[in-house]
Formats: C-alpha cells, structure tokens, sequence
C-alpha cells in the first residue's frame, strides 16, 4: 500500500510540473492510443507481454483538411527464451506532397531485478523512405510555377534507436531515443531534417474494486532544438477488464477520448476520438479519428497475467 501511495505521488507531481510547460508540436507521428503500441516509440518494450502480440494503428489527422496527415502503423513482438525479445514495426505516413514508409527492428535483453520487476534494454535499427513529389507544388500554377519544385525525390535513411523498459504486472517506465541520427530529408534543402526525439512514459494500475480498475499514464516526447516539450497525460477506465473509456489531454494540441473492448483474451479493440485546441479546429472541425486493433497470438507460460495492462 505504501509502496502504491508513493508512486501514485510521484505520477502526479510530475503531471503538475510538466503542465505548467510552454509546449509544442512534435515531428515524429502520433498516437492517441500510444499505451496499446508501445513498441512504437520504445523498443525495449519489445517481448515484455509475455506472449506473441500485435497492434495495428490507423490515424486519420484533421478530417477534411486538405493534405492533413495519415498514419498507419503495425508492430509484432515476443519472448525469445527467458530473457530475450524480437520485435518488427511498419509505419506509413501521408502529408501533403510526401510519404514516409519506415520499418523498424527492435531486439531486447531482460534483467530480472525481482520474481515481478524486470528491467529491459533494447536496440533497434531503422530504415526510413521518402518520397516527396514536389511536383504537385506547381500544379495549376500555368504562368509562374516555381522551378525549385520541378522533380520529385526518393529517398532512403538509416537509423538507429535504443530505449530502456522498468515493469511489473502494476507499473512502468521507460526511456527511449528511437532515431539517434537526425537524417537529412530533403535534396532542396539542408534544413529539412529529421530531429532526434527522446521519450519517457510511465503507468499505473490503480484497482479501484472488484470491478473497476484505474490505468493512469503519461508520455513525455521532446525533439531539440526545435520543439520542446509535450505531453500527453492519459486515463483509462477498465470495467471488469471488459471494456475501457478514457480521456488524455495532449498539451497545447487536443482533448481526446477513448473507447475500447476486449472482445476475447486475445483481441483488443478500441477508438480514439481527438478534439483538435490549435487555429486549424475551424479548418477541421471534424477532428481526428483514430482505430487500434491487437491482438496476442498464445499465452506463453502460466506466468503470464491476463489481462495484461501493458
């Protein structure tokens, strides 16, 4: 109980602190339903389930703004062993006149530091393609087009990525630079790169009762020098393990809300619904939808918690 009350407090000092940010907007994508898809952003994460899982993520950002983002990810990992995971991330994004397609392999070692406390390291190469048809720029402009933008570019980047993963069947924290190197992405101009992003999330399983259960979480991403920090601060609501509604505040970029549904052991589903706070609501007023499919292959060993909040 002691042990409870203490991390509880530590959650949210660290809520009021970072709240009271000036914060902006981050390069990497987003995701409202980051704590269904770790993996993502830490590949450290990578084998903690306990079982062979999946996640797969679509986001429609700004609906009906013209050239507004899309994104579309799908990971899969799993134990190797005892101490070991595998894991492979696709992610696909759309913005206006470019495309990224990135795929990402994460591999992890685990320290078991307690019977239920483990410590994850892992590491992770990365390719990114781009493409980017800087035609479509001049599209319709008969008299003046610009000829910077007569081509269209196709590029591809290495990268590499490490993150560190602290979790037990109640709580979590983990640490993550997924790209250390800040690639160049662009043969026009030598500013337009990809930054180096840092991340730190954290959770808690609060039971409230027999039927309720609390899933306070916090993901921290900050991209120097040119954004600094943001956040989004999350709360899940699990009833009966069943069924989950929640709600995050992304600081200084949206109101979002959470619905999900443990169809089976297996398979998870939920929505996100995000209310858009910056200039362009009046431009998208139908805001940003977001659907997240997982699914877990078998259960390892009779080790493994079910549900498994993380």
């Amino acid at each position: 109980m002691q042990c409870k009350k203490f991390l509880l407090g530590c959650f949210l000092i660290v809520l009021s602190v970072i709240s009271s940010l000036d914060l902006q907007a981050q390069q990497d994508a987003m995701h409202t339903q980051y704590m269904f898809n770790t993996l993502m952003y830490n590949p450290a994460y990578a084998g903690s389930r306990d079982a062979f899982s999946a996640a797969a993520i679509y986001r429609h950002q700004w609906v009906n703004f013209d050239g507004a983002p899309r994104t579309g990810s799908l990971s899969f990992h799993g134990p190797l062993r005892d101490k070991y995971g595998l894991g492979l991330s696709l992610q696909y994004d759309n913005w206006g006149v470019h495309e990224w397609g990135i795929v990402q392999g994460s591999y992890t070692y685990r320290f078991y530091l307690t019977p239920t406390t483990k410590l994850s390291v892992g590491i992770q190469p990365s390719v990114l393609y781009q493409s980017s048809n800087y035609l479509e720029v001049n599209e319709g402009l008969t008299d003046n087009p610009d000829p910077t933008f007569n081509q269209s570019v196709r590029e591809a980047r290495f990268n590499a990525g490490f993150g560190l993963f602290l979790y037990s069947n109640r709580y979590y924290l983990g640490v993550s630079v997924p790209h250390i190197l800040d690639n160049n992405l662009s043969a026009l101009s030598n500013e337009a790169r990809r930054y180096r992003h840092y991340y730190v999330a954290g959770g808690l399983v609060l039971p409230l009762n027999d039927a309720l259960t609390l899933r306070p979480s916090v993901l921290f991403k900050i991209a120097l020098p040119n954004a600094p920090l943001q956040a989004d601060i999350n709360a899940n609501l699990h009833i009966r393990d069943v069924v989950w509604v929640g709600a995050t505040y992304r600081t200084s970029d949206s109101f979002d809300f959470l619905f999900g549904v443990q169809v089976t052991p297996s398979v998870r589903i939920g929505y996100a619904f995000d209310l858009t706070t910056t200039e362009i609501r009046p431009e998208a007023p139908a805001g940003t939808h977001e659907l997240m499919v997982g699914y877990d292959f078998n259960l390892r060993n009779e080790r493994v918690i079910t549900p498994r909040y993380f």
